[in-house]
């Protein structure tokens, strides 16, 4: 019973939340996740990731200015995971500002597994209230988010579980 208790404060005093590393051939991006936002987008690119469905993967799309894209399997924009899931777009991080993580689509709720990083807010105003804004990276490594070129090589995506107290994550 006195277990019980110790273990009911600890979860009262914690929260467990999930940031990714994105290894690039420029060096590893580190990216907080939007799980208030975005929770099943989130669930959808960590399972991904925990697969290894994103290794070696290139980004095929880049627009200069505007964004770089990745996580078709195909290297063309043409794939995808194999199913859709819907689009989440509520919540005060579904904007489009530099180093924001959001799910590719073609049309409302097509998203799968192919993801956008944004370049400039300048020029990612009109995906806000289309594309599921679900993470960002940290402002410290937008220099390797920079380097991107058309067909440069993603290696993997590792997702990291840390335990923090109560509202520190909110904090960063």
């Amino acid at each position: 019973m006195l277990f019980g208790l110790f273990a009911k404060k600890e979860e009262e005093e914690f929260e467990i939340i999930r940031t990714a590393k994105i290894y690039t051939e420029h060096g590893v991006m580190h990216v907080q996740l939007f799980e208030e936002d975005a929770p099943k987008t989130v669930d959808n690119f960590c399972r991904l990731a925990d697969l290894g469905f994103y290794k070696n993967m290139i980004f095929h799309r880049v627009i200069a200015g505007t964004l770089v894209q990745t996580g078709c399997p195909k290297g063309d924009g043409t794939g995808s995971a194999g199913y859709t899931i819907k689009c989440e777009l509520g919540g005060e991080l579904q904007k489009h500002d530099r180093g924001v993580l959001s799910m590719a689509n073609c049309g409302r709720d097509t998203g799968s597994s192919q993801f956008f990083i944004c370049l400039d807010r300048n020029n990612t105003e009109a995906f806000d209230g289309n594309h599921t804004c679900f993470g960002k990276v940290i402002e410290d490594d937008f220099e390797y988010l920079d380097k991107i070129k058309r067909g440069d090589k993603m290696n993997r995506i590792e997702i990291l579980i840390h335990k923090v107290p109560k509202g520190e994550a909110k904090k960063e």
